[in-house]
């Protein structure tokens, strides 16, 4: 069966965009002093935008199957 690069690609994107995020927001957290929420903003807007990119991937890969199928 064939498999979709796009799919593929955004899923990785989405892994690499959640764990930069949380590097990030951990940075920013322990050099923020009064402005550490916003580490915790970063890690919560990291973490969104990579289910966006996975949950793209898998309507993407969802979508294949079915092209796949017919």
């Amino acid at each position: 069966m064939k498999e979709n690069g796009i799919a593929k690609t955004l899923q990785i994107i989405g892994i690499i965009e959640v764990v930069c995020g949380i590097i990030a927001g951990f940075v920013v957290l322990a050099d923020g002093g009064d402005f550490g929420w916003v580490g915790i903003a970063i890690m919560i807007t990291s973490f969104i935008t990579c289910m966006m990119f996975v949950g793209f991937a898998e309507i993407i890969d969802l979508l294949q199957k079915n092209v796949n199928k017919q």
